[in-house]
């Protein structure tokens, strides 16, 4: 899964830099991220979750253009095309919280 959400932000952002957070089961994480990734890791996601991981990744970057896409969903390639076009962006979820084509990705101008 990690492999193929790369891929598909590296396909939609082919010059984007791509700052991963892991917390739980971060060494599964770390021996599937592709090398051009970084990898932060959130050593107290236990009891800050994933706003913590937010907090990190956004720490890591001077960059005023982020994106962030949280780790459990998968987002097909036209979403992720949505999250680039500005503005403020919504993402409602399929079932069982998987993006497929039907899936919804909404801006907000």
């Amino acid at each position: 899964m990690i492999e193929r959400q790369v891929a598909t932000i590296r396909k939609v952002f082919p010059k984007s830099k791509i700052i991963m957070v892991a917390g739980w089961r971060a060494e599964l994480v770390n021996s599937r991220v592709p090398a051009d990734v970084r990898l932060l890791r959130n050593p107290i996601y236990d009891r800050a979750g994933v706003v913590e991981s937010m907090r990190i990744g956004l720490a890591a970057t001077k960059s005023t253009e982020v994106i962030l896409i949280y780790g459990d969903i998968l987002f097909n390639e036209a979403t992720i095309k949505g999250l680039g076009q500005g503005g403020s962006v919504v993402v409602v979820t399929g079932p069982g919280g998987i993006v497929d084509n039907e899936s919804v990705g909404v801006t907000i101008a």
